[in-house]
């Protein structure tokens, strides 16, 4: 809770800035740190030698000097910001004003391509599609999602809740809560006579990293914990059969997960959808609970048991019950959400 809080924190101190957007070209280090970049000729026009700068950089801020202006690279001594240089690299993207030049309505963003020429080591596309270009002002996202989660046996409906804090345009941190429940099939315990009807209700936390990769895909990686309670109702195949209400097993088992998903998430302004395309959450270990994390004073056979005699049914107490007891097993996931970054 501590990683989580104090990431919360710093995203709210973090804010977006209105300008030009440009790539690294070139770094130097010292004394007198400069930074060249990149950027179309039409913005690059609207600096001149002598301006006062100022340059977000993976949400990081920096003020200047412009040097000098060539063509589609212009030059800046960092005057704030010095100690924070070293540590960038080339190629990442840059949000750029000064006191002249005026807001930039189409968020353009420029892109190094991995193709490079003696002319243009840097050769750059200026049409980032538009998910990628919303991302770059973003700080905070907020999602509520629903879909479905199970294994072999079994599927669950489930809802949740992701806050997220952008490291970088192509890097959130998430936490994210997620809950499920539902009938998951009845068995026939005493032929004709006595069925269980099994409920699962299932809730799942975690911590995780979601990396882009160009405009909209994605891969969601982390870890979390699970909890899991199994409940098991008994149901009367007749009319006749006297059963008290109240189940006769309910078990809860935690453990911890390993979390990973693929999908895509598209922005427009402030909104944004996304989509799980196949998520899975695999157990790494048990988490112990107390009394072995039986929610019942009495075992289930006392209380199928008890049924038996009340009724007089025609049965031994040697109830087969071990489709209850099992491990928590891998879930897979896939889920579609909807919600807001800004």
């Amino acid at each position: 809770m501590h990683v989580i809080s104090h990431v919360i924190a710093v995203a709210f101190i973090i804010f977006a800035a209105e300008g030009f957007s440009a790539t690294i070209a070139k770094i130097t280090t010292g004394p007198q740190p400069r930074l060249e970049l990149l950027m179309s000729r039409s913005e690059a026009r609207d600096f001149k030698p002598g301006d006062k700068a100022k340059l977000i950089i993976d949400k990081q801020e920096f003020s200047g000097t412009v040097k000098t202006v060539r063509r589609q690279k212009v030059m800046i001594a960092i005057t704030s910001g010095k100690n924070k240089v070293a540590r960038l690299r080339k190629g990442v993207l840059a949000r750029v004003t000064n006191k002249e030049s005026k807001p930039d309505r189409r968020k353009t963003v420029a892109r190094a391509s991995r193709k490079k020429s003696k002319k243009n080591p840097y050769k750059l596309s200026y049409t980032a599609r538009g998910s990628e270009r919303e991302r770059l002002d973003n700080s905070i996202s907020l999602d509520l999602e629903g879909g479905l989660a199970g294994g072999p046996s079994q599927i669950v409906p489930a809802t949740g809740v992701t806050l997220g804090a952008f490291v970088s345009h192509n890097t959130v941190m998430e936490f994210n809560y997620i809950r499920g429940g539902a009938n998951v099939g009845e068995d026939e315990t005493i032929p004709g006579q006595l069925e269980l009807q099994k409920l699962v209700d299932t809730e799942a936390a975690s911590l995780r990293f979601k990396n882009f990769f160009g405009n909209s895909f994605y891969t969601n990686t982390g870890i979390g914990a699970r909890r899991t309670t199994l409940t098991a109702y008994p149901l009367g195949v007749a009319e006749t059969v006297v059963i008290e209400d109240g189940p006769v097993y309910s078990k809860t088992q935690a453990d911890a997960v390993f979390e990973f998903a693929i999908g895509n998430k598209w922005e427009i302004s402030f909104f944004n959808i996304g989509i799980d395309w196949v998520g899975l959450m695999a157990p790494l270990s048990k988490i112990r609970l107390p009394n072995g994390g039986n929610n019942l004073d009495e075992s289930p056979q006392e209380g199928l048991q008890a049924i038996v005699e009340a009724n007089n049914f025609q049965s031994n107490s040697d109830f087969d019950l071990s489709e209850l007891d099992k491990e928590p097993e891998a879930t897979f996931t896939s889920k579609i959400y909807i919600g807001f970054s800004f």
